[in-house]
């Protein structure tokens, strides 16, 4: 199926942050700019989803089970590091 293109035609003040960004490349970074405000969206969305989560899980006394390590090996300065941060020195 062939992409359908969509013109957008938006009209800022003169002192919005947007007129601050030179005239050849200001509809290249507002289109950036949404982009990122759509993705930032989805993951909020996920990030309200798990928040939810937790708190039915709190709220029902159920213990959250931790995520798996993604493999993450801590070095022994890593270590070091935490157990200065805990105060366990």
């Amino acid at each position: 199926m062939k992409r359908r293109t969509v013109r957008v035609v938006l009209y800022f003040p003169g002192d919005h942050p947007v007129s601050q960004y030179p005239d050849k490349d200001r509809n290249a970074i507002v289109k950036e700019l949404v982009e990122q405000a759509l993705a930032s969206n989805d993951t909020l969305k996920e990030i309200q989803k798990e928040l939810r989560d937790i708190k039915a899980m709190l709220s029902n006394g159920t213990p959250c089970k931790p995520e798996p390590n993604a493999g993450i090996k801590l070095t022994d300065s890593d270590i070091a590091l935490i157990d200065q941060i805990l105060g366990k020195n």
